[in-house]
């Protein structure tokens, strides 16, 4: 059986409504696909462009990985559509598997494609807390009975969730906490294999990091309209209304204006 491998990506809400706004193709990262004959001869050949899913397909997939007791699933009827130096490969609904941990994606018909997936995502919340459409992680542990539990709180009251975030984001090898007089290490590397352990014991435990909820296009759409509604407004109620066709305008500030005075406060300070 032959066997294909391509990459594709799927996407958070916000970052797939940018794409269909702003990149009519709907295309994301480039890839390779990799055919492999019965002979073992393996043939490498570029493909153009990598591929998204539809909407619809998008948001299910959104919706399955959001789910931390899903490590594999398989779906029925995605939608996959795509091509290479012309030849067209596949282009209908499949019966699919997803591994979400190895962030792969199996589709079997008269020949086997395997096809490495990734989310394209906002930025994380703890990056950015004003970003109103940041995804929000929530990390979790598996206990002895194989049930996947959230973090809450360690010994001192700090929050786990947030400080595991923050060090994940910034590629920290590994985080150290205490919870009932127990000293424990969450390992960060690699992402797929994450695991907590005991450092008394030894114990380990599977770590995981998943979406804290799914948010369609339409939840991102409402969103962005109830922020925009009056009284919402992040922005000084001072300043003027831009204008609809335009996405920035020049403003000179005179330099005895506080807003001046503030921006050469900062502008200094980092330049130290």
């Amino acid at each position: 059986m032959a066997v294909m491998f391509i990459r594709i990506s799927w996407m958070h809400p916000s970052v797939q409504s940018f794409f269909l706004a702003n990149v009519r193709r709907a295309l994301s990262v480039q890839g390779v696909i990799a055919l492999c004959l019965s002979t073992g001869n393996t043939k490498f050949q570029k493909l153009t462009n990598g591929r998204v899913f539809c909407e619809i397909d998008n948001e299910e997939l959104e919706e399955l990985y959001c789910d931390v007791k899903l490590d594999e699933c398989s779906a029925l009827g995605f939608q996959i559509s795509f091509e290479s130096e012309g030849l067209l490969l596949l282009d209908e609904g499949y019966d699919v598997k997803f591994l979400f941990d190895n962030k792969l994606m199996v589709v079997k018909k008269d020949f086997e494609v395997i096809a490495q997936i990734r989310r394209l995502s906002t930025e994380s919340y703890t990056t950015n807390p004003g970003n109103h459409v940041a995804t929000v992680w929530t990390w979790y542990w598996k206990d002895e009975h194989e049930v996947w539990r959230q973090y809450d709180v360690d010994q001192s009251g700090r929050d786990l969730q947030r400080s595991f975030e923050k060090a994940f984001v910034n590629k920290t090898n590994c985080f150290k906490f205490r919870i009932s007089d127990q000293d424990y290490e969450l390992h960060f590397s690699p992402p797929t294999e994450m695991y907590q352990e005991n450092l008394k014991y030894g114990t380990t435990r599977k770590v995981r990091r998943r979406p804290a909820e799914v948010k369609s296009g339409a939840d991102i759409l409402e969103l962005k309209r109830s922020l925009g509604k009056p009284g919402k407004t992040t922005v000084p109620s001072h300043w003027s209304s831009m204008p609809s066709d335009k996405q920035h305008k020049r403003v000179t500030l005179t330099a005895m204006s506080s807003e001046y005075k503030e921006v050469e406060t900062l502008f200094k300070r980092q330049l130290r």
